[in-house]
Parts: C-alpha cells; structure tokens; sequence
C-alpha cells in the first residue's frame, strides 16, 4: 500500500522528482545534472534544483561532515579508531591540489570534478575557515548550475546519441 501510494506520488508531482535531483545534486553534482535532463525539467528548474542541492550539501558537509564521519566509523566498523583529517594514502593528490590551486581552485574544481563532500572535506583538512568555504563553493555552486543549464541542450543531444536517453 505504501508502495503504490509512493509511486502516485511520484507520477503524478514534480516536486518528488526535484527532491530526488536536490539529494542527487549534494552528493554528486553532475549526476544530479543529468538526472534534471533526464527528467525533462526546464532550464530555470534545473538551475534552482541543482543550486538548492549543492548548497545543501555543502552546508550539510560543513557543519555536519566530521559527526556524519565518525558515526560511520562507530556503526561499520565498531571499534574506537582515531580519526584523522587527512589519510596517508590520499594525502598526496590533496596537497597537490591544494598546493597548486589553493580555495578558489579547489572550489571551482568541486563541482564538475570532485563533489560537495570531497570539495568540502579537502578545504577542511587544510584549516580553511568555514565562511570563506561556503563563500567560495556558493559561488562556484552557481556558476557551474548555469554553466550546466546553458550546455544543457547538447548534453541531451549527446545522452540521447550514446543510447542513454530515447
């Protein structure tokens, strides 16, 4: 029964579609791009669904992504452990990163190639302040949600020519 209610819902209301793409876009932006253009929203919707996600997730993941971390770590793993800020085995591409980009390159580069969590969780790790970072991938949030839309007409052209979309 709840089922069946759930799937009405999802047929008939745009709103669950929107949902499913503001959750999509604050975990991984492009795909949550991709899922706009494939659920034929228009282009204005597309920018407020995928702005209102990547700023979920990445006020999300500032102010919550150490207690989300260290609650995955107690419930899969059941020990204590000590929790570092950056891993040795992934520190190198990070300070690469950091060290030749620095903020702004590692805000721009959040969206399209790292996401919300990822973008986040390396400006944390070098001590960025967390009002410089949302100032900075708010912004970076909005310029790749336009960038995104105006592109969005050969996306699904080349979707629709790869056999991803009819």
């Amino acid at each position: 029964m709840i089922l069946g209610v759930i799937s009405v819902l999802l047929k008939k209301t745009i709103w669950f579609k929107c949902l499913s793409a503001v959750i999509l876009s604050a975990l991984k932006f492009v795909p949550g791009v991709l899922l706009c253009i494939s659920l034929g929203l228009s282009t204005w919707e597309q920018i407020l669904v995928t702005i209102g996600g990547g700023i979920l997730g990445i006020f999300f993941f500032t102010y919550f992504g150490i207690q989300l971390r260290e609650w995955i770590h107690r419930k899969i793993f059941r020990r204590k452990q000590t929790l570092t800020k950056v891993g040795t085995t992934s520190k190198n591409w990070k300070i690469r990163i950091w060290n030749k980009y620095g903020l702004m390159g590692a805000a721009f580069l959040t969206p399209p190639i790292l996401s919300p969590p990822v973008g986040v969780a390396l400006a944390l790790s070098f001590g960025t302040p967390k009002d410089k970072l949302l100032l900075y991938m708010t912004s970076s949030i909005i310029f790749w949600s336009f960038a995104f839309a105006f592109l969005k007409q050969p996306i699904f052209t080349f979707l629709t020519w790869i056999g991803i979309l009819p």
